[in-house]
């Protein structure tokens, strides 16, 4: 029998935890009692903190054959999407790639028996619907969706932005992803094959840099998101036919991120998208449903809000969070 320590251990106990374990005793004089009490707590803290790490490895248990799936990766024509689309193809599986490029002027459009290219504004909820017709039409409906695209990223002061660049940033990052899963999600839960949905965010939904408002307040909504679509798989019981996948990954090599001067190379280094693809790919297919957190710094930033601000404020400077913005005029 396994027993589930989620409730003991659930991230949203972590900020109350370390509260206790770090906030200096407002007392003039502490008993040893309170002594036991500050010692326990900040065990605790240490444990729940392990667990926010390491709770999402996934079972490793059940089979998975790339060539009885079909893919649905948005944003597919270029960065981490293409090489996400790429790694599913040469493993055997069907895969649509929607984007909103046109296909004329694309060195390279896949559209053979086996992976087919749609263009697609995934922000209108009516096109995404008759574009996943045309997808179980011709590849089957999916059993993975990937929502991957993302809006070029404004890179501007808040008052500097208009509200339509934010207003469209929010609408491909979040109600992309929204539209996507409402359409297919049902499908999964319908299937008799296991499915799973992948929703890619960043970082920065943690750390809040400067001058990324709006591309930062999408993702931190798509974060939220994927964990209410896991609490509600739970509650309605169907956790155990659709796994969902939270990626948070840092900086990449790609034209999203080209402009950006590298933050701290040692302590967060520029990431590889074929790198980040391998992951996703081995964790969609371990199963189990996790949070995928790169690099390696990336696993502890949910503690980030628990730490006091003087050391935020130092971690910032020190990772070059804010001064990421500098060589852009």
């Amino acid at each position: 029998m396994i027993m589930d320590y989620s409730f003991w251990f659930h991230t949203g106990h972590l900020s109350l935890i370390s509260h206790f374990a770090l906030t200096p005793p407002q007392y003039p004089k502490m008993t040893e009692a309170s002594y036991i009490i500050v010692g326990v707590t900040a065990v605790i803290s240490c444990l729940a903190i392990f667990w926010a790490k390491f709770r999402n490895q996934g079972s490793g248990t059940r089979p998975f054959l790339a060539e009885d799936k079909v893919v649905l990766v948005t944003g597919g024509l270029s960065g981490l999407g293409r090489e996400i689309a790429e790694l599913y193809r040469v493993q055997g599986a069907k895969v649509a790639i929607l984007d909103i490029k046109d296909e004329a002027s694309l060195p390279w459009v896949p559209n053979t028996m086996a992976s087919k290219y749609y263009k697609c504004d995934v922000s209108d909820g009516s096109e995404v619907e008759a574009t996943l017709k045309k997808i179980g039409v011709a590849l089957g409906n999916p059993d993975i969706l990937i929502n991957c695209a993302a809006m070029p990223i404004n890179r501007l002061p808040f008052c500097e932005l208009q509200s339509e660049s934010f207003a469209r940033t929010i609408r491909t990052n979040l109600l992309g992803p929204v539209n996507l899963t409402r359409a297919v999600l049902p499908l999964l839960m319908q299937s008799t094959k296991r499915g799973s949905i992948v929703n890619i965010s960043s970082v920065v939904a943690h750390l809040y840099p400067a001058g990324l408002s709006d591309y930062v307040s999408s993702k931190a909504a798509l974060s939220a998101l994927h964990h209410c679509l896991e609490a509600e798989a739970r509650w309605f019981g169907y956790d155990k036919q659709v796994d969902f996948f939270l990626v948070e990954v840092g900086q990449m090599d790609t034209p999203l991120f080209s402009w950006i001067k590298p933050p701290n190379s040692l302590l967060a280094p520029v990431l590889e998208p074929r790198y980040v693809a391998e992951k996703v790919f081995a964790a969609v297919s371990s199963g189990g449903g996790r949070i995928i957190r790169l690099p390696k710094y990336a696993a502890w930033v949910c503690g980030y809000d628990m730490l006091p601000v003087p050391v935020q404020r130092f971690a910032r400077y020190v990772m070059g969070v804010d001064e990421a913005l500098e060589n852009y005029k």
